[in-house]
């Protein structure tokens, strides 16, 4: 089981969310958390012209809900991810409860193919 705290959320089989809480270096510092939300397929997508990469989005914020409505905010306004903002409320946001590397091969399979089975 991981020691992190780590929350995430699927949209459409299409776009995945999660945020982490991350150390601040900063003595006497609350720990602040990362933000990822990233698209599959991985790598150039082709919209009416030349291939574009979408990158994944990563932002920080203070608490885990303020990083999750950064997420939220992002698939709304972000190109290549607000076709999605109409489905936004079929976020459903989930904490992760196994080890860490099996989030790594569970987001790997997402990233690659949709499913997490």
């Amino acid at each position: 089981m991981s020691d992190r705290k780590l929350w995430y959320s699927e949209l459409a089989s299409t776009i995945l969310l999660w945020v982490e809480e991350v150390p601040n270096h900063l003595k006497d510092a609350p720990d602040s958390w990362k933000g990822t939300v990233q698209r599959r397929p991985m790598g150039p997508l082709i919209k009416d012209g030349p291939p574009i990469e979408v990158k994944p989005q990563v932002f920080s914020a203070s608490t885990a809900e303020a990083a999750m409505r950064s997420a939220e905010i992002t698939v709304r306004n972000a190109p290549f991810y607000s076709e999605y903002a109409h489905r936004l409320g079929e976020l459903n946001w989930k904490q992760w409860t196994g080890s860490d590397e099996e989030w790594e091969a569970w987001k790997a399979r997402f990233i690659i193919s949709g499913r997490t089975e």
